[in-house]
Formats: structure tokens, sequence, C-alpha cells
């Protein structure tokens, strides 16, 4: 209970009398009303962390740099030729060294987490994807592992 105003004394009375807590699958319900016939539950589900909060508004508030301060002065004569957007959407032809990784039939799949995405970064996300797909940089997954 670290910054929440209240002295030891209060918060451990707080937790021994005032409060009552159940561990449900994925959400963790607490009452603070002190009158029991009013009580309300205050249903706690974090979505973002303190640190990605901190991480994203320190970013956010950061001046973004032109490509002349990222990229190291030898290179910016291909800034153009080789960094602009048009020569990057021009993909090589399709050659026969091209490949793909093609899955084992019937092999087990690792269990992994998905871990969940803000709405900005699951816009983010989406639209990365989506101008991917449309450039042909990407294809359409095949694979029966989840993702974002």
């Amino acid at each position: 209970m670290s910054g929440c105003g209240l002295e030891p004394e209060e918060t451990e009375e707080l937790w021994t009398s005032e409060v009552n807590y159940d561990l449900g699958e994925k959400l963790l319900f607490i009452d603070f009303n002190k009158e029991a016939e009013l009580r309300q539950s205050t249903h706690i589900r974090a979505g973002q962390t303190t640190a990605s909060k901190l991480a994203e508004s320190h970013a956010q508030a950061k001046p973004k740099k032109s490509f002349e301060e990222i990229v190291p002065e030898e290179y910016h004569e291909f800034k153009e030729t080789v960094f602009g957007k048009e020569s990057f959407d021009e993909l090589p032809p399709r050659r026969p060294w091209d490949h793909a990784i093609e899955l084992v039939p019937g092999a087990k799949l690792q269990d992994c987490k998905v871990y969940p995405l803000t709405k900005d970064e699951q816009k983010q996300l989406d639209e990365f994807l989506d101008e991917n797909l449309r450039t042909g940089r990407i294809r359409p997954s095949k694979s029966p592992a989840a993702s974002p």
C-alpha cells in the first residue's frame, strides 16, 4: 500500500478489518466501503505497468531526430537512393533461392504467453502489418501459433 497516503497502522487496520477480497480467475476484487449495506467492489485490471507508462511518456517527450542526426554523415549521400521510401517499396524480384520456413506437420508447438498491447501499440502494429502486407514486404502467416 505504498504511496496511498495511509499511515502503517491505518494500512494494517484497513486490510484486517475493512477489506474483503476475492482472487478470481484473473481479477482482484477489493471492497473498501465501510458501510456494509453500501459495499461496492473495485475491479483492478492492470493494462499497463508503471514502468511502461513512464517509458512511453519519456519517449513521447523526446524530440524526434532528423535523418541527418541519426545516420552517420558518410551515408547522407544515399538518403534518397537507399533510405528513401520509394526505393524501400521496390523489392527485388522473387528468386529460386528465396525461402520460407516450413513447419514440420504435427510437431508440438511451444506454449508461449501472448503479451497484451496498449491501444496505441496495437494500432501501430496493425498499421505496420497492413502497410507491409500491402507492399509485399511480408506475407500472411500460415503458422498455427498465436500472435498479438
